[in-house]
């Protein structure tokens, strides 16, 4: 056991390092460190860890400022403190002097004795500090929530006094995006909010051709259980078979969270209509487009990204629905004018902020800047204005984002429909926030009533 967790702590120090000092996304520096030839069990320890470690490290840093006589520390100090911490504090499975020794070992290659003397002082310190306890009632000044009753409660005058700073925190999330939701939200729902952000996000698994009550027959023939939800199922055991499987890529079923499973069915596409999708990858949408429009319709799929059109198209190879999809691979601002009327149905699922997402895209919390919703925004209304362009007289359009804000939402939604000159009008749409069944998101369905030039 000694041999073997080591190693596997050492390969999340190694993406989480990387993705910070390269400013890489975390999810393909993981991919990458995945492919080492890890056993199944080793890789779902490095993917929680560095979604963990991700997720959680304002926290972590708090208790290891704590732990520690003040002075400088050095970045990848500080990340070999966050792995081990993350194990130590979150995970029940996981024998502390495991993780304590692991660290002090990199420590040591890094820094030498004084570095391995550090890392086990502040270790040491800190889990004395922050002892697993069950609690009747939560301290919301000093808790770390870990689920079912379990927290991580710290000494007293561990985070801020005031009340966002504090949320801030103990939920591992930038001031001022928590400021944000108090402000919109109030502090209640901001507080369920922040708690969702940070739960560890389940596998929901949908049928593309909408058999919700089937779902669950054609897991249970690939070994995997679950329970039945609105739209699908979600896992409850099985999960690393859904990738290990190649039947799976031939089932008819896709993997998608809840909120975004109903996106697709609000365009409401039937068999023989043609479709463009803005923003395909990573191509699950696209799939389910592929299967609505059935052998005589046509999806164009757009999206920037070579290596994300790449994984598109495999996608539709996989699930035979490759003869359906035009997968085309340019910017879409440059393209939509030449697509003018031509499509019943426009999906676009815009670049945004994924405030609404950020328990399964750990490090998306860290690199959101507070300017940059404005800036999306601005973007957004140019792209969904551009792609209005495309739905034919009498067609529908639906906008997509992963965001919680209304500034990259309704507000981005009215001010087309404004402009629009009465050739657009919003038919509905929802928001939905996060919880701890699903991420959070935003949808709105568009009604086109352009003359019918021919």
């Amino acid at each position: 056991m000694s041999a073997r967790r080591p190693r596997v702590r050492d390969v999340a120090l190694d993406v989480v390092w990387r993705a910070d000092r390269g400013s890489r996304f975390v999810d393909d520096v993981l991919a990458s460190a995945l492919r080492r030839g890890l056993e199944r069990t080793d890789r779902a320890l490095v993917t929680e860890i560095v979604h963990g470690v991700m997720r959680w490290r304002g926290t972590l840093d708090v208790v290891i400022d704590g732990a520690r006589d003040g002075g400088r520390m050095k970045p990848r100090m500080r990340w070999i403190l966050r792995v081990a911490l993350y194990s130590c504090l979150f995970l029940d499975t996981t024998e502390d002097r495991v993780a304590v020794s692991a660290a002090v070992d990199a420590a040591r290659r890094s820094f030498g004795r004084g570095g391995a003397s550090l890392a086990n002082a502040v270790l040491r310190r800190a889990i004395a500090d922050w002892p697993r306890e069950t609690v009747e009632h939560a301290d919301a000044t000093r808790d770390i929530e870990l689920g079912d009753g379990v927290v991580r409660r710290g000494p007293a005058g561990s985070f801020p006094a005031e009340p966002i700073a504090n949320l801030a925190a103990r939920g591992s999330l930038p001031p001022w995006l928590v400021t944000r939701w108090v402000e919109r939200f109030g502090i209640d729902e901001a507080r369920a909010i922040v708690r969702a952000q940070n739960r560890r996000p389940g596998v929901h698994v949908v049928a593309l051709d909408g058999d919700v009550a089937g779902v669950r027959d054609r897991l249970a023939a690939l070994g995997i259980d679950g329970v039945p939800t609105e739209t699908g199922v979600a896992i409850t055991r099985g999960a690393s078979r859904l990738h290990d499987d190649d039947a799976f890529a031939t089932s008819g079923l896709v993997v998608q969270d809840p909120a975004q499973a109903t996106v697709v069915p609000a365009l409401g596409v039937s068999s023989g209509d043609t479709v463009l999708e803005v923003g395909a990858a990573p191509g699950t949408k696209t799939l389910m487009l592929a299967h609505a429009v059935g052998p005589g319709g046509r999806v164009v799929a757009l999206d920037r990204s070579q290596r994300r059109c790449a994984s598109v198209t495999a996608a539709l190879e996989r699930a035979g629905l490759a003869a359906r999809v035009d997968v085309v691979c340019l910017d879409a601002s440059a393209l939509l004018p030449a697509f003018d009327g031509r499509f019943s149905h426009v999906l676009v699922d815009a670049p945004c902020s994924n405030t609404g997402v950020l328990a399964r895209r750990s490090d998306a919390r860290w690199r959101i800047e507070p300017d940059a919703i404005d800036l999306l925004a601005s973007r957004q209304r140019a792209l969904l204005t551009a792609a209005a362009g495309a739905v034919a007289p009498g067609g529908r359009l639906v906008y997509a984002t992963c965001s919680l804000e209304r500034e990259e939402n309704r507000e981005v939604v009215d001010s087309v429909v404004d402009s629009s000159g009465a050739s657009l009008r919003l038919d509905t749409d929802a928001s939905t926030p996060p919880s701890a069944d699903h991420d959070g998101g935003y949808w709105a369905r568009l009604l086109s009533a352009r003359p019918d030039r021919g």
